[in-house]
């Protein structure tokens, strides 16, 4: 919690328990000023809108990882078509462009991503969610 502490109303409820903030010099020392929330599902892009909550762990089960395919699939926004034909005519090209996308978000928002490379199931989850 980067923002105010917590408090009644102020994030999703269903939390599992709380951590003090990382000690000077961990990672996520400067976006976790309030402390951590843990929880044991995916947050939602609405979610972490809402609360002002910046995402920073996540597991690799199949949730966790639709999770992420859906929030760069939402990336693509308008251009899902483009990224559709692209899928279709060379599905490396496409991985990558996903990679990047992921690799791009886990920077803003501040969280691990579940995989590193180009992964071709987790980039046709993405296209099976622009569709």
């Amino acid at each position: 919690m980067k923002y105010r502490p917590l408090s009644l109303g102020m994030c999703p409820r269903d939390f599992v328990c709380t951590e003090p903030r990382p000690v000077d010099g961990a990672p996520f020392h400067e976006k976790a000023v309030h402390g951590v929330l843990v929880y044991d599902r995916m947050l939602t892009p609405g979610e972490c809108a809402s609360f002002e909550l910046s995402l920073m762990v996540c597991n690799t089960d199949h949730e966790t990882l639709s999770g992420y395919a859906h929030w760069v699939a939402l990336g693509y926004a308008r251009y899902a078509k483009q990224a559709l034909v692209m899928y279709a005519e060379d599905k490396k090209e496409f991985a990558e462009d996903v990679f990047t996308r992921l690799r791009r978000l886990a920077t803003e928002q501040c969280f691990f991503p579940p995989v590193f490379e180009c992964d071709q199931a987790f980039a046709a989850e993405v296209a099976r969610l622009l569709r």
